[in-house]
């Protein structure tokens, strides 16, 4: 959209634009044969210095950063806390930890809040969630919105049938649906975070180790735009969480920056979080050998991205879709003492994430150097879909969140964070 256009000429363009999206389309010298789809693709601790489009150079990123150059991408965004729930929460509601109420990665987001998902669900859009991480299961307050909440296992958490069923019904909460089964299948779900001592990792394996891994939710998002983006507006938010940890890319990627071969690590299975975090006893070796297992988990994430976007492209999709791409937080790989962590600092390593807005429809692509609070994404996302023109146009004028950030919950082990008697917080 040209800059200098009249207010009211642009504001006349505006609603004839969201007019047709919600018609399904209007005849126009370019005609659009099927309505626009908005995808939220989101990476649970994404580094942003871990991608070739952000100058690393070690990394193998093709996709991403081919798509990063043809989009608004900006040079710095930056996570409210290193933590899912709150930073999510943030990106869904356009507001900070402490207006949202997520302060902390157990709280659960109000029904209060007004998110990016209801939004297009009452603009007609159909909603899904496909989700890799535990942590915003339904219950978490991240499924309202969503028509459907998809976990992308290798294996259905539950029945076909019994999926299609609950999905299909129209009278009640979807995310308390799925809850009631999940927790009638195994009402004592253990944590996440019980597959650290679980057994020594296999990196001779080519199927991936973690059932959420980023092919399972890709062969997902697939199968479900091919039945479902033809004549309808589509939704999707996609959580992919292959770079957390533990790291355990399947092969051959898991080959790909390895310098020294490590065939048993029993130090990495056998320790408990908080000694890997602050009191990490491992050798240089064993160090370097994870991080270059966090660096291969990014390689191994991008292939399956890439493999989504390109399935969208020969679909028709691709030129037909906004996307959104981010990360929650970044990760500690051994700076200021800290390992394989994120959360108890707020440390750039922890904190500043990739942000990019991909549309062929909108103008020729920028790198912008404004930093951006992470309250701004949902602000971002909603202007490019109602416009054609670039960011810089739209946020001409605009007054932009202040950048906060915080940190998560202290420990007695982070040496960082905790002071006896106080809640103490280290900035």
């Amino acid at each position: 959209m040209n800059s200098k256009m009249r207010p009211k000429t642009a504001q006349a363009v505006l609603y004839f634009a969201v007019f047709c999206v919600l018609l399904g389309g209007c005849t126009n010298t370019a005609p659009v044969e099927t309505p626009r789809h908005v995808i939220l693709l989101t990476v649970d601790t994404l580094r942003r210095d871990h991608l070739g489009a952000y100058g690393n150079p070690d990394v193998y990123t093709p996709n991403l950063d081919a798509m990063a150059r043809q989009s608004m991408q900006y040079r710095t965004a930056v996570s409210p806390m290193a933590r899912t729930n709150p930073s999510f929460a943030t990106l869904h509601t356009g507001l900070n930890p402490v207006e949202h109420g997520v302060k902390s990665l157990f709280r659960t987001l109000g029904q209060e809040q007004v998110t990016i998902a209801e939004i297009f669900q009452e603009r007609g859009f159909k909603t899904v969630f496909f989700n890799a991480n535990p942590m915003l299961k339904p219950g978490s307050g991240f499924s309202q919105g969503f028509d459907f909440y998809i976990e992308p296992t290798k294996r259905l958490t539950f029945p076909p049938e019994q999926q299609k069923q609950l999905l299909s019904a129209q009278d009640a909460k979807i995310g308390h649906r799925i809850n009631q089964v999940l927790k009638q299948k195994n009402p004592k779900q253990g944590s996440w975070l019980q597959k650290i001592n679980t057994g020594a990792y296999d990196r001779q394996k080519t199927e991936p180790q973690c059932k959420n891994a980023a092919e399972y939710v890709t062969d997902a998002a697939i199968r479900y735009m091919d039945k479902h983006t033809g004549a309808e507006s589509v939704f999707l938010w996609l959580l992919y969480m292959d770079p957390h940890w533990p790291y355990e890319p399947p092969s051959p990627y898991s080959h790909f920056h390895v310098k020294n071969v490590k065939t048993d690590i029993r130090s990495y299975d056998m320790l408990p979080m908080p000694q890997i975090k602050f009191k990490n006893t491992m050798d240089e070796a064993t160090l370097s050998y994870l991080e270059s297992l966090y660096m291969s988990e990014v390689d191994y994430l991008d292939h399956h991205i890439g493999r989504l976007l390109r399935h969208m492209d020969a679909a028709g999709n691709l030129e037909n879709s906004l996307i959104l791409f981010t990360a929650d937080h970044g990760e500690s790989l051994g700076e200021h003492g800290i390992h394989f962590c994120h959360g108890d600092v707020v440390y750039n390593d922890n904190i500043k994430v990739p942000l990019w807005v991909y549309s062929e429809r909108n103008a020729a692509p920028e790198l912008l150097d404004q930093v951006v609070p992470m309250a701004d994404a949902r602000d971002i996302l909603m202007d490019n879909y109602k416009s054609q023109g670039t960011l810089s146009d739209q946020l001409e004028g605009k007054e932009s969140q202040p950048v906060y950030s915080t940190t998560g919950s202290t420990s007695p082990e982070n040496p960082l964070t905790h002071i006896d008697g106080m809640q103490g917080r280290h900035h």
